[in-house]
């Protein structure tokens, strides 16, 4: 009986300890750091000089490795300066006295009642927790806001969703931003630092974006991470799926199992049109390297199964350029084409709203033809055509109709081309538009967010 008890007790130790190596939440909640480092001022944008302003005084708090060690306490000056000297960072009070002389990269300016949100005002805007301030080689300064996870993400919210959307919807926002910034803590390895405060990363704005609904979203969902696979997910978000989203390898390259298309049943209709000339296709080709020569046609040449384009080919009397996937938004101007879900035309009243079938119409009422078109004459003949292949013109533009999205042609030859679309953004990820209108609809934020990122987990 003895030996059936130890032989039951060892195995649920096992068990345990299995439990607990093995599971996600356990093992990667470690990941996400207390602090990060987020850039200001670096690179092109480092400053010579700047100042900083406190209502209670300041400390400097040595931060390697994580570790908060005061090493200065400065109560007494609530204004200071900054400059490089000799290479190095030097403080000075309002007074114009040397505070410090070699302010170095674990050295963080706090103030002294930092732990009860106190703020810290880098040239009169405020920010929580931190600055610091680091000589970058070139006599200047990099400027960096050493903060929390949470309260970097108070900064982020408001301009990402904003205040007006339903809880459910910050939350699954809130997420979702948190989970991007784990995946992007290395991209500005080589400045020091984690994330940037621009659309490169995450625009980041600091204590003067913070809302007090936004901040509960954070709160609420403190520690929350997407997993794919044991690892963070890269949680890619954008405006308006136009009521599709994306494959990540239809955008850019590799294929995550998490960013997989999918038809979003909640998307609320955002349309818009725009209007490019040859010439000013030839010109933002020419910007991006290209050399076309003076345009002759813009084809939509290949869609993919969203329905999307993913190659446009412009024609040039010395040069043929394909832009492929992404490339179409980033070359011709993502404030323009808001997205690849769109079509193309010389007159945009004459547009089809997609490649996937012909529309015909008598004026007043119109039909999509998938498969064949009959045709009858005037004593009656029929003839019946396939739609796949068939060539249409409004005398402008041509368009061959295909069954198959992946293999329309849609042409415009006539000197300007219109672009008719739906959706915002590079349709990856969460669509930020129906994340409200489920929210609305009585979702929760986990919901919303299994929805979207198709194989992920919340820890």
């Amino acid at each position: 009986m003895d030996r059936t008890k130890k032989v039951f007790h060892c195995t649920l130790c096992l068990l345990l300890i299995f439990a607990f190596f093995s599971s996600p939440m356990l093992v990667f909640a470690s990941q996400v750091p207390d602090y990060i480092k987020v850039g200001l001022k670096y690179g092109s944008t480092a400053v010579s000089s700047c100042r900083l302003t406190s209502e209670t005084g300041f400390q400097i708090i040595n931060v390697e490795d994580d570790a908060f060690e005061e090493t200065l306490p400065i109560s007494a000056y609530t204004d200071l300066t900054a400059s490089v000297e000799n290479g190095m960072v030097v403080l000075r009070s309002e007074d114009g006295s040397v505070i410090s002389t070699s302010l170095g990269k674990d050295d963080c300016i706090m103030t002294m009642d930092y732990e009860k949100d106190g703020l810290i005002y880098y040239e009169g805007k405020p920010y929580r927790d931190g600055i610091q301030l680091i000589p970058d080689g070139n006599n200047k300064i990099m400027v960096l806001n050493y903060i929390t996870m949470d309260h970097y993400l108070y900064g982020v919210l408001q301009g990402e969703m904003g205040q007006a959307a339903p809880l459910e919807a910050l939350k699954a926002q809130a997420v979702a931003a948190r989970s991007y910034a784990m995946t992007n803590l290395y991209v500005h390895k080589s400045y020091g630092f984690h994330v940037c405060a621009t659309t490169h990363c995450q625009v980041y704005n600091g204590y003067s974006w913070e809302k007090e609904k936004t901040n509960q979203a954070v709160d609420e969902t403190s520690g929350k991470i997407l997993y794919s696979d044991g690892k963070p997910a890269a949680a890619y978000y954008h405006k308006n799926s136009g009521g599709y989203t994306q494959n990540s390898k239809d955008v850019w390259s590799t294929q995550l199992p998490y960013l997989a298309a999918v038809k979003d049943e909640y998307c609320p209709d955002y349309s818009w049109t725009a209007t490019m000339s040859f010439d000013q296709i030839q010109s933002r080709l020419e910007v991006c390297g290209y050399d076309p020569g003076t345009v002759q046609s813009v084809s939509i040449s290949a869609r993919n199964e969203s329905g999307a384009v993913s190659e446009l080919t412009i024609v040039g009397n010395k040069n043929t350029i394909t832009l492929k996937k992404e490339s179409v938004r980033t070359v011709l101007g993502g404030s323009s084409l808001k997205s690849t879900q769109f079509s193309i035309s010389s007159d945009s009243s004459k547009n089809t709203s997609n490649g996937n079938a012909l529309s015909v119409s008598n004026g007043s009422q119109s039909a999509n033809v998938n498969q064949s078109l009959v045709i009858i004459s005037s004593s009656g003949n029929k003839q019946v055509h396939n739609v796949d292949g068939l060539v249409v013109s409004n005398g402008g533009s041509k368009q061959t109709i295909s069954g198959k999205s992946s293999s329309v042609t849609e042409t415009v030859t006539n000197g300007s081309v219109t672009f008719e679309g739906k959706g915002y953004g590079h349709g990856i990820g969460m669509a930020q538009d129906s994340a409200i209108a489920m929210a609305n609809q009585g979702m929760r934020y986990d919901e919303i967010l299994k929805y979207f990122y198709t194989d992920a987990e919340i820890y």
